[in-house]
């Protein structure tokens, strides 16, 4: 069309009918437009283009013609929101991120109400407040429709990608044999690693009256398993994203099972300092045990995470990710007999003494360490340094000396195995 040039205003109908007339020019700069300036529809193949990407877009102008044309009475029409839903769905099956798809609707339109100032000249001043009142209803209708067909497909694409990834950690960890292990991991989509580092992680219960539970309560059962999930939960949100990697999450097990994938085997060691760390800053108190295997050495990596985690949880230590060497001893000695009885009976003499024993322990937790033991009690160094001497006395084993502080820390660990 040539531009317009006669005075005066024009209706909409006018507007309307001029757009409906240029339908193939407009959208041809439509096409155009998109290829300038959205990447991921200049990398479409070129017969995509020229079918299904014209034919919505040519669609599209004809609805927003037809809004004009009535006045923005009678909405959206329902055979269009139907078409625009179902090429979002097939878009979001194809990859195409949704903020692009939005803005290609926004093009379109800034295309389309350029073609009518070009054509119609200052005979559309008039106009131009219901044309932008049109516009946005229009452009909003739209956006809805593409969040509903883009979300309905994506949310069946995450629940068939959520199953298969279960799937996989299911077969990791039962230890299903290496041929079922590729297939599920070949239906989850991802490339199995040289090694995992299986994470056994459980909230603390300190963690759960902390966010707010209130075990006094009647329901304090139900409130503490919402608040454990929710921490959980942020747990998750935050190892993910820390990590960047590919990472299994099966819940269950106490809290959750992690799958963290490694470079290389003999990665392991600096993966616990970094899970560690991680889960340091995720603000929830956790106890984890790690341990690291091939694909085919998980079930029995998750067997030993699992153990040090209940482990580590019986001793009473601080919130953090353990290895089996971190409580190698105390794990040994452990199994019961005459050796682990002996160990106890040489703590049995502050049974009565909550006090000494509440103070030992933090003193053995802060490595030994009198400010950072007073500290955490909340009492003054010297007072840490009086228990200590009386724990001497009761015992017959200086804590001061490093071999007398050993056996106390064995006969400890004995104790709260035994109880």
């Amino acid at each position: 069309m040539t531009p317009h040039s006669g005075s005066g205003s024009v209706s909409l109908t006018a507007a309307a009918r001029e757009l409906q007339a240029s339908l193939g020019d407009v959208t041809s700069a439509v096409i155009t437009a998109l290829v300038a300036q959205l990447p991921t529809y200049a990398h479409l193949p070129r017969e995509q283009l020229s079918g299904d990407v014209v034919r919505i877009t040519r669609r599209g102008l004809e609805a927003f013609a037809e809004y004009l044309r009535a006045d923005g009475q009678g909405g959206f029409p329902d055979d269009y929101g139907t078409a625009v839903v179902a090429s979002a769905a097939q878009r979001a099956e194809e990859g195409i991120p949704m903020p692009d798809i939005v803005r290609a609707y926004f093009v379109g339109v800034h295309v389309a109400l350029t073609h009518l100032e070009t054509t119609l000249g200052s005979d559309l001043r008039d106009l131009l407040p219901t044309i932008t009142r049109h516009t946005f209803d229009y452009l909003q209708a739209v956006t809805a429709a593409v969040a509903e067909g883009y979300s309905r497909e994506r949310e069946l694409t995450l629940g068939d990608t959520l199953v298969a990834r279960l799937q996989l950690g299911g077969a990791l960890v039962e230890g299903r044999g290496t041929e079922a292990i590729v297939e599920s991991a070949r239906l989850a989509g991802i490339e199995l690693p040289t090694a995992y580092a299986v994470v056994a992680m459980s909230v603390t219960d300190q963690g759960v009256v902390h966010a707010g539970a209130e075990r006094s309560s009647r329901d304090s059962r139900p409130r503490d398993e919402v608040v454990r999930a929710r921490l959980v939960r942020q747990v998750r949100n935050h190892l993910v994203s820390e990590l960047g990697r590919e990472v299994l999450w099966l819940p269950g097990y106490r809290d959750a099972l992690v799958l963290i994938p490694l470079d290389r085997a003999d990665d392991a060691g600096q993966d616990a300092v970094d899970i560690d760390s991680v889960l340091g800053r995720s603000d929830v108190p956790i106890l984890a045990g790690i341990a690291h295997g091939s694909p085919e050495e998980v079930a029995a990596a998750a067997r030993i995470a699992l153990e040090v985690r209940d482990f580590v949880e019986r001793l009473g230590r601080r919130p953090g990710c353990y290895e089996l060497t971190d409580v190698a001893l105390e794990y040994q000695m452990s199994r019961p007999g005459p050796a682990q009885e002996a160990l106890a009976a040489l703590v049995a003499s502050l049974d009565d003494e909550p006090l000494l024993r509440a103070t030992l322990a933090v003193f053995v937790d802060e490595n030994r360490h009198r400010l950072r033991a007073a500290r955490r009690l909340g009492v003054h160094a010297n007072t840490v340094d009086n228990r200590l001497r009386k724990i001497a006395e009761l015992t017959g084993l200086d804590p001061h000396r490093p071999r007398d502080m050993t056996r106390l820390e064995a006969a400890m660990a004995a104790a709260r195995l035994r109880a």
